[in-house]
């Protein structure tokens, strides 16, 4: 069978990139590994054998209006899926969108720590004594995180 993988960022060491590997390696399906941002240097070495086609790049850095313009990139983009049977999604937060526009194949999504920013008040006071705690950056993340709260509980 051949698989999709989507996972927005395969560029570090992390609990996402491992289970990744681990998976393509053990598995006897054909998989394809599609990523807005792949640093093969500063991932698991095994990665840079595997079938991964980069994407339209999405920024790392977290401020409103880089998660808000990955958000839109993932959840607009159309993957090349024409001869995939299923599509797995790795989420911690935003990955989960890429299922809008991909939505004719069977899918699975592996959540990871969610979106912090939006369902961790701890996570919120800390960036906001970070960042500055103005009216204008409370209302926005307030703002942003109930939206996205409500995006994700529809389950895209």
């Amino acid at each position: 069978m051949k698989v999709a993988l989507y996972y927005p960022w395969v560029y570090l060491k992390s609990g996402c990139e491992r289970t990744i590997d681990e998976l393509v390696a053990g598995s006897r399906h054909e998989w394809t590994i599609f990523t807005n941002r792949f640093e093969p240097d500063s991932t698991y070495p095994r990665l840079r054998e595997r079938n991964v086609i980069e994407l339209p790049r999405v920024s790392v850095q977290r401020s409103f209006s880089h998660v808000a313009a990955a958000a839109w990139r993932i959840s607009w983009q159309k993957l090349p899926l024409d001869d995939h049977q299923a599509i797995v999604v790795f989420c911690e937060g935003l990955g989960d969108f890429v299922n809008i526009r991909n939505n004719h194949l069977p899918a699975m999504c592996v959540c990871f720590t969610p979106l912090r920013a939006a369902f961790d008040e701890h996570y919120q006071s800390a960036y906001l004594e970070r960042h500055g705690n103005t009216l204008w950056r409370t209302t926005a993340l307030h703002l942003f995180a109930k939206a996205f709260r409500g995006v994700d509980r529809t389950g895209h």
